[in-house]
């Protein structure tokens, strides 16, 4: 939107409403106070497609993404490392429009996991979200992340949060894998009144490691009673090592470590309403929606 009269957002103060020096309020989020986590994923097993850690160059693995093309409105870089190593972000206006890159098409049907690290500033009005897009054949298929209860898992707000999609995700929908052609980011229940700024980072697609198979991800779960006045109850055939609640607007609100396969979440302060469970195990997660009467 229009800036305040007065206001400026490059004269080094804090001022005209901003929360940081020439950042936040009538200005552009504020960045994240630290980087996402740098990748350890093998470079063998890595296609980049974006992953800002070394100067002049956006990947730090050997298999990336040449695009030919970019489409929409291109993010800002910046580098969120206070020291003298780089490691840098995308920061989207999701208000503004999405953006997307386009190449090949590429054959990335070896590869098990579409992953990406997300820190999302609040939205300046109500609730918002965004979705990451896989492209080809003239069709989009879309995994979507924000306050809905339909959504693929809830948007989290304030802290860098990964987010690990397997590509069968994909490819059940339609894609074919065997050509890539485009990828995007585009807004999501917003408007130009009600935006977000998402700083993104570490945009992959990964191999699973043959020793290492995920088997998290065909895990079973059983949540119950769901909806529930007081507690719930979460079961697994796999070890649950974190589980994370937040509410519909993103908010953790609270947090354990079982390292078991039963877990109980005391809902007795909750408020009613849509909760997301974030359940962490050690090769993969899982988000479940719970329901407070």
């Amino acid at each position: 939107g229009t800036l305040p009269t007065g206001a400026t957002c490059t004269d080094g103060i804090q001022n005209q409403g901003e929360t940081g020096i020439d950042c936040g309020g009538p200005c552009a989020a504020c960045p994240p106070p630290t980087p996402a986590a740098v990748p350890t994923a093998p470079d063998g097993d890595t296609f980049s497609i974006y992953d800002g850690n070394l100067p002049g160059d956006n990947t730090s693995y050997s298999m990336n993404w040449p695009y030919a093309y970019e489409f929409g409105a291109p993010p800002t870089e910046l580098d969120l490392d206070s020291g003298t190593d780089v490691n840098g972000a995308w920061r989207f206006n999701f208000g503004t429009a999405g953006y997307g890159q386009g190449e090949g098409p590429v054959d990335v049907s070896t590869y098990d996991t579409v992953s990406f690290d997300y820190y999302a500033a609040p939205a300046t009005a109500g609730t918002a979200g965004f979705r990451f897009v896989m492209i080809n054949n003239g069709a989009e298929y879309n995994y979507e992340i924000g306050p809905g209860g339909t959504d693929q898992e809830p948007i989290v707000v304030e802290q860098w949060t990964r987010v690990e999609i397997p590509m069968t995700y994909f490819t059940g929908l339609g894609f074919d894998a065997s050509a890539f052609f485009q990828w995007k980011f585009d807004p999501y229940m917003q408007s130009i009144d009600n935006k977000i700024y998402v700083f993104v980072d570490n945009i992959l697609l990964t191999r699973n490691n043959a020793l290492t198979v995920d088997s998290f991800d065909t895990a079973e779960f059983k949540v119950f009673p769901n909806p529930s006045n007081s507690n719930w109850n979460i079961s697994s055939n796999a070890t649950i090592s974190t589980v994370k609640v937040y509410d519909i607007l993103g908010k953790q609100v609270s947090s354990m470590t079982p390292n078991s396969n039963d877990v109980n979440i005391d809902a007795t302060n909750f408020k009613s309403g849509i909760y997301f469970a974030k359940i962490q195990g050690e090769t993969g997660s899982k988000t479940v929606k719970l329901i407070r009467q």
